[in-house]
């Protein structure tokens, strides 16, 4: 059963929190936080984390623990701006079919 997930992305499933408030910033593309689309061969996912380089993110599957993606990030910190930077973490459930 293939099923596309975008109209649930940046949620967690039927007990999320409300959609938060759009970003003024953000002059076009998906609002939410991560997406997950399934394609005829292939599930991709995108994960929001500004400041972060490519080079610093670290992720795996977890095919044992129920096929969950974990992922982590750390901002680098800018210390002419007093930043430490920030730290991003988050798990997404895959379908295993």
């Amino acid at each position: 059963m293939s099923r596309k997930m975008g109209s649930n992305a940046g949620s967690s499933g039927e007990n999320s929190s409300p959609n938060p408030l759009r970003n003024p910033f953000q002059k076009s593309g998906n609002q939410a936080v991560y997406e997950v689309i399934e394609t005829k061969n292939a599930c991709v996912m995108r994960a929001d984390l500004p400041g972060c380089l490519e080079s610093d993110l670290t992720y795996w599957v977890d095919t044992v623990g129920g096929n969950n993606v974990h992922f982590f990030a750390d901002e680098p910190a800018m210390p002419e701006y007093e930043s430490a930077g920030r730290k991003y973490g988050g798990s997404m459930v895959v379908n295993p079919e």
